[in-house]
């Protein structure tokens, strides 16, 4: 509602919405419930910046909105519309979100587009991690990364590393936290993947989030993870231990408090011989509190 109003407002500008509203308004879910507005204006006269604070109505939180020149205003041919506001195409979109954005949002923003754009099946690993691999390597190019500019250092490290495994925001906040989790002397500690595929006697399974080299299984569980038939979710435990998995359970609960979540992941990984700690690297940033109210959560 604010992107559009926004929109309309400032029309003679041509503003066009970026980072978490334009993911929204593609269907893409974010990190966010209600995201921050931002958008790329044509204008140069940086003065012209302005924000507007977030409303709150008896039904919602209208969120509020800030115009930002962050590089330039795409042209009129890169833009999409979508219900009536001028976006940004997911290129641009997974560009901003890389480099302005908390690194988790960033993670989880940049996850969701390389799962959009990569059609990911699980059931087809092969070819929609080809997909992945390729686009990762267009969002590298056409957002400029190698150049020396503010943020790119901390996109590089998103766009590297987003996973398009990674089925809604929750769990690739997991993910994000083990990759920082698992970051020790310049390098990567652990290997991790995504949709870890577990075949039984009667049965095929995906892992959320896997230490394969380990057998360690990390599931995320959101909302309608386990299903009404608790009888389904218990054969589905059994034959995942059965075949030599650990598996370890994160309840999205957990997520409300980032610090016993990181020692209960600590204790956990550490007893089955994975290399984890105290979360650092290039995509860890402290938890700011704006970000993890449960009332804004997606």
């Amino acid at each position: 509602a604010r992107a559009l109003s926004l929109t309309l407002a400032r029309k003679a500008s041509s503003p066009v919405v970026t980072m978490d509203a334009a993911l929204m308004l593609h269907g893409i879910d974010t990190w966010l419930s209600t995201a921050d507005v931002v958008f790329r204006s044509e204008s140069k006269n940086r003065r012209s910046r302005q924000s507007f604070p977030s409303v709150r109505t008896e039904s919602m939180r209208i969120a509020r909105a800030s115009e930002r020149r962050l590089f330039a205003a795409p042209s009129s041919e890169e833009t999409i519309e979508v219900k009536g506001v001028r976006t940004a195409p997911l290129w641009m979109i997974a560009g901003d979100c890389a480099r302005f954005l908390h690194p988790m949002q960033a993670f989880a923003a940049v996850s969701g587009i390389l799962r959009r754009v990569a059609s990911f099946d699980r059931n087809d690993l092969d070819h929609s991690r080809l997909l992945e691999g390729s686009y990762r390597q267009e969002l590298h190019l056409l957002n400029g990364l190698e150049r020396p500019l503010s943020g790119n250092r901390q996109a590089r490290a998103v766009i590297a590393t987003a996973d398009a495994g990674a089925e809604n925001p929750g769990e690739a906040f997991v993910l994000w936290l083990l990759h920082c989790m698992c970051w020790s002397r310049g390098k990567m500690q652990e290997q991790i993947e995504t949709q870890i595929r577990v075949d039984t006697q009667w049965n095929r399974y995906f892992g959320d989030i896997g230490f394969p080299l380990r057998n360690v299984i990390v599931e995320f569980d959101g909302a309608g993870k386990i299903p009404g038939n608790e009888r389904k979710f218990l054969d589905r435990q059994r034959d995942l231990l059965n075949e030599g998995w650990t598996v370890i359970r994160v309840g999205s609960s957990q997520l409300d408090n980032p610090a016993q979540l990181i020692q209960y992941l600590t204790t956990s990984l550490v007893r089955h011989g994975i290399k984890a700690g105290y979360p650092q690297g290039p995509l860890w940033k402290p938890l700011p509190a704006a970000i993890m109210r449960r009332e804004r959560r997606h």
